[in-house]
């Protein structure tokens, strides 16, 4: 039974909770998180995100590269994300 328990874990703990599926990162709560991690943690690690020190236009250009690949983010989605991540993983 405990082996049972633990293999349903393993499957479903990153559908119950996306922002722990990868991990990581130490991203401040404001407006955008929770759309960022929504839209980047489903194929990217957090620390990986959290690293990326990048310029908005470099966000932008970044983020149409994940669009090419599936990403799904309507244009207000793009630019909260966009916001979050200049604010918090920008180049200083």
């Amino acid at each position: 039974m405990k082996k049972y328990m633990l293999i349903l874990t393993i499957v479903f703990l990153p559908f119950i909770s996306p922002s722990l599926s990868f991990g990581g990162g130490n991203f401040p709560d404001l407006p955008g998180k929770t759309k960022m991690i929504e839209k980047c943690n489903t194929c990217h690690g957090l620390n990986s995100i959290s690293r990326s020190k990048r310029s908005a236009k470099e966000w932008h250009k970044l983020i149409g590269q994940m669009k090419d690949y599936g990403l799904e983010i309507t244009d207000e989605e793009l630019k909260t994300v966009i916001d979050y991540l200049t604010r918090c993983c920008g180049k200083d």
